[in-house]
Parts: C-alpha cells; sequence; structure tokens
C-alpha cells in the first residue's frame, strides 16, 4: 500500500495561487521584527515597575520557606500516625487471631488455617513496623527543621520595615 506525497503539489499550487505565503521579503520580516522589540520593551518597562521590591522578596521567600517546613512536619506527623495506626491494627489482628486458635484446639485444619493466616500477618506486621520506624525519623527530620527555622527574627523585622499588620 503506497501513499501519494501531496507536498510537491500543494507547493506549486500555493506558489501559483498565494506566493507571498512563502517568499520571505526581509525589509517586511526586519519591519516585523523592530516592531516586536519595541513593544518587548515596553512590556519589560511594565514589568520592571510592578517587581516587588526587594524586602519584600525576602520576606516572601522566607514565609515560603517557613510554611514549607510547616506543611512537611505537619504530613510527616500524619503520615507517623497513620503507620502507626497500621501497626496497632496488624497487633490486633494477630491477637484476635491467636485467641481464635486457642478456642480451634478440636479442630485441626482450621487451627492450621489460622496459624497460616497469622504467620503472613506477622511478616505484613514487619513491613508496617520498619515502615512507622521510617516515617518517625522523617517526622522527627520535619520537626527539627522546623524547630532550627532562623528566620523569625528576619520575618517579624521585614513586616515592620513593609508596614505589614
Amino acid at each position: 500500500m503506497s501513499q501519494e506525497n501531496y507536498y510537491g503539489l500543494a507547493i506549486r499550487e500555493t506558489m501559483r495561487t498565494n506566493p507571498e505565503t512563502l517568499i520571505i521579503d526581509e525589509q517586511k520580516l526586519s519591519k516585523q521584527l523592530g516592531e516586536v522589540a519595541k513593544a518587548q520593551q515596553a512590556l519589560d518597562v511594565k514589568n520592571a515597575a510592578a517587581k516587588p521590591s526587594e524586602p519584600r522578596k525576602l520576606y516572601n521567600s522566607l514565609r515560603k520557606e517557613l510554611f514549607d517546613r510547616q506543611q512537611w512536619a505537619k504530613n510527616a506527623e500524619i503520615y507517623c500516625l497513620t503507620k502507626a495506626d497500621t501497626v496497632k491494627h496488624f497487633e490486633g489482628r494477630i491477637s484476635d487471631l491467636i485467641t481464635q486458635k486457642k478456642a480451634a484446639v478440636n479442630n485441626p485444619l482450621h487451627e492450621r488455617a489460622l496459624e497460616h493466616q497469622i504467620d503472613l500477618l506477622e511478616t505484613e506486621l514487619l513491613d508496617a513496623k520498619k515502615e512507622f520506624n521510617r516515617a518517625k525519623h522523617q517526622s522527627t527530620n520535619a520537626a527539627r527543621a522546623l524547630r532550627d527555622f532562623t528566620g523569625h527574627q528576619r520575618i517579624a523585622e521585614l513586616k515592620l520595615e513593609l508596614g505589614i499588620a
């Protein structure tokens, strides 16, 4: 199955009917580039007037850093609590299965099935404990980063300087 290439035919037809779309006129091009440069300069002047002052930039960057650290600490704490709840859930399920296993002394098949479930849950519990320990370290690091933030004094000074309530 072959496909025809109509590019050559399209170019010839365009050159015949509308040649100015394919021919580049250097004078028109340089005129358009000059207009674009003037418009860009006008935009640069407008943007330079709208740029925040240096103290405002510093204030914004310090507030952003503080906010990022607060959010990291909050999210790490939530994640840590979620993982602790997961560990508690697995421990509860294992203790329930052990209770059921003690009650199923007369049924060896059911007892063996419960042992298998307990083994699986203990493996999941180990994984959950490992993830919980990692989450505790993350939470500790986030809290330490928030505690060690040294920009509070500078933020207060910049608030006074900028007149922010």
